[in-house]
């Protein structure tokens, strides 16, 4: 625990009463340090650096709890098949926690689709519509596009029937 405790430190964590220096040490203290080499080695392989998955690390850091296989499955569907900068995900670690079929999946869908209508910018924040909630996406990503409207939540669900 001591060293968990003092790794957690070093890494930039230094508030023990913020959530996030108690989700680094459970994180940190949940895996060997094999295992979080492995993960490192998979973001690595998906250009991220060092300082990047620390930099998410202290964002979110139960991010670090996904497996080296959702990483990599993430990591291959946003760069691979959306054809995005994974550097996005630097941003919104989280989205490793989601289900790639039931979260990723459907919305990166309605976003290409909206990229792909000229309906929202390419430099939007990419990573924005997977962080919020299916309310919020609902309303910002689907409804509010009214022509658009049934040709999104078709696409939305037939994406989550997949």
């Amino acid at each position: 625990m001591r060293d968990a405790l003092n790794v957690v430190k070093e890494m930039g964590f230094n508030d023990p009463s913020n959530v996030n220096f108690v989700m680094a040490l459970v994180a940190k203290g949940a895996m060997s340090k094999s295992w979080w080499d492995a993960k490192v080695v998979v973001f690595k392989r998906w250009g991220w650096s060092e300082e990047m998955v620390l930099e998410a690390f202290r964002k979110r850091p139960l991010c670090m709890l996904s497996s080296v296989e959702k990483i990599d499955k993430v990591m291959r569907f946003w760069v691979n098949e959306l054809d995005w900068n994974s550097s996005a995900l630097v941003k919104r670690p989280e989205v490793f926690l989601y289900s790639l079929e039931n979260r990723i999946i459907p919305r990166a869908s309605v976003v290409s689709y909206l990229f792909s209508k000229g309906l929202i910018e390419k430099n939007v924040e990419l990573s924005t519509p997977f962080g919020v909630n299916k309310k919020v996406f609902l309303e910002k990503y689907l409804h509010c596009f009214k022509e658009e409207r049934q040709n999104l939540l078709k696409l939305y669900q037939e994406k989550m029937n997949v």
